[in-house]
C-alpha cells in the first residue's frame, strides 16, 4: 500500500517517538535494529525528515534523533517523504485525472483515498506510542 520509503519512515518515527517519550535519543543503529530497516536507506529517510522539520538530529557519542514536533501525525510523515500528491494523486498515476476528467477508477479510489487520508491525519505518533507501551501492538 505504501512505498518502502513511507513504511520505513513511519516505523522509524514511531520508534524515535517512543525513545523521545523516555527522554532518550535514538541512534541510527538502534533504529535499524528496532525497525528492521536497511541502514543506508533509513539514513537517507532520516535526513529528509530532519530537513522537513519533523526530527532533530545531534551528532556525537550521545547523539541521535528526537521528535521535533510532539503532535506529529502519520500524514505529516508521508507528506514529508512522498509529497502532497500522495493525498491528491490519481490511482493510476495519470497527471490529468480529476472530477472533470476522471480515470476509470477515479470515483471508487477517491473514497478510499479520502478514508486513508483521514486515518493518517488522525493517527498521531503519541497515540501510536501509547498503544505500543500498553504492550498490545508491536513495530518489529
Amino acid at each position: 500500500m505504501f512505498s518502502k520509503t513511507s513504511e520505513y519512515g513511519m516505523r522509524a518515527m514511531i520508534f524515535i517517538a517512543k525513545c523521545s517519550n523516555s527522554g532518550l535519543r535514538a541512534s541510527v543503529d538502534d533504529i535499524v535494529d528496532e525497525t528492521n530497516t536497511p541502514k543506508p536507506f533509513i539514513s537517507k529517510i532520516l535526513q529528509v525528515l530532519v530537513k522537513e522539520g519533523l526530527l532533530e538530529s545531534t551528532k556525537g557519542p550521545n547523539g541521535g534523533f528526537v521528535i521535533k514536533k510532539k503532535k506529529t501525525t502519520l500524514a505529516q510523515i508521508i507528506q514529508a517523504l512522498e509529497g502532497r500528491e500522495f493525498f491528491t494523486g490519481c490511482a493510476l498515476g495519470l497527471s490529468r485525472c480529476s472530477s472533470k476528467n476522471p480515470c476509470p477508477v477515479h470515483d471508487q479510489f477517491m473514497h478510499i483515498r479520502d478514508l486513508l487520508t483521514k486515518t493518517l491525519i488522525e493517527s498521531s505518533l503519541s497515540g501510536i506510542v501509547e498503544k505500543l507501551e500498553n504492550g498490545k501492538y508491536k513495530i518489529k
